[in-house]
């Protein structure tokens, strides 16, 4: 996806939860289109709330068979991440 998808290659990184110690989370933005990349980077579950803008955005990766999620908390399995897509027109942060 790095090497093929616009948005991934050139679009504006927004990085989320900075000081979080388990996730890493960052938006790129590009052309009317936006992808949020989050990852659990431990070997325990980890509850994280999404960014209210991402509600309605379809999994384009996940290295797990599915994505707990109840409203805008997901539950991440250890070492779980996905890529989340959204336009970008319906995104207001």
């Amino acid at each position: 996806m790095k090497k093929s998808d616009e948005a991934a290659i050139y679009g504006e990184t927004r990085e989320y939860d900075h000081d979080n110690k388990k996730i890493m989370a960052y938006s790129r933005e590009y052309n009317g289109r936006r992808l949020f990349v989050v990852g659990n980077f431990s070997r325990k579950t980890v509850k994280y709330n999404l960014p209210d803008w991402i509600a309605d955005a379809e999994i384009k990766i996940n290295n797990y068979e599915e994505l707990q999620k109840n409203g805008l908390q997901v539950i991440f399995k250890p070492y779980q991440a996905v890529v989340l897509e959204v336009n970008s027109v319906d995104c207001q942060n």
